[in-house]
């Protein structure tokens, strides 16, 4: 089962990683491949399947990061060496995914909330872990994990997990499982799993 993060890492050093879309690795292989030669170079092993994940399951925790190879056998040509280069991109790659700092505005892409950072607005952003940030506004962010972050206004924002977040007004979200989270008014938003949620209007 592809985790987050999936990647592909390619016989010609190319390295294929698009956590704001996908951590599918069948969805890199049909966006890749649109020539077959590398598909079926070195026997079909014209790329190794990879998964960059935390261990323990703080992404905001880099040291807890293992690399993966998903695929029953391993190409010849990826060698020990290849494994540590591809391992320090993608270590930097994530790192640069981490928001350390407040930012007023985070415009797409794919990023990790460490600590009680203050995000003023996600524009079309997927945020994998919100930590205990502080969000303005979700616009139409894809939220993962709520942690124990406050969202003001969920907007149109789908939350998978709220986990044990605050969310003062969800407005038009999708929140998945709203797990301990408070939700202090809902609007039109849908909840599909209120697990022992608070919700007051």
């Amino acid at each position: 089962m592809c985790k987050k993060f999936s990647a592909l890492y390619l016989i010609t050093k190319e390295l294929v990683f698009v956590p704001e879309s996908t951590d599918s690795h069948e969805d890199l292989i049909d966006a890749t491949f649109n020539f077959p030669s590398l598909k079926s170079t070195d026997n079909g092993n014209g790329f190794v399947r990879l998964e960059y994940c935390p261990q323990d399951g703080n992404y905001a925790d880099i040291k807890s990061y293992k690399l993966h190879v998903d695929q029953r056998v391993r190409p010849q040509w990826f060698t020990d060496s290849e494994e540590k280069h591809v391992e320090s991109l993608l270590r930097n790659r994530v790192l640069q995914m981490m928001i350390i700092k407040s930012k007023k505005v985070l415009l797409g892409g794919c990023y990790i909330l460490v600590g009680n950072v203050n995000i003023r607005n996600l524009t079309n952003s997927r945020i994998i872990s919100a930590g205990s940030a502080i969000i303005k506004d979700a616009g139409f962010a894809i939220i993962e994990h709520a942690g124990s972050a406050t969202i003001e206004n969920a907007e149109s924002a789908t939350i998978k997990d709220a986990g044990f977040a605050t969310i003062k007004y969800a407005e038009f979200a999708t929140i998945k499982y709203a797990g301990s989270a408070t939700i202090k008014y809902a609007g039109s938003a849908t909840i599909k799993h209120a697990g022992s949620a608070t919700i007051t209007q």
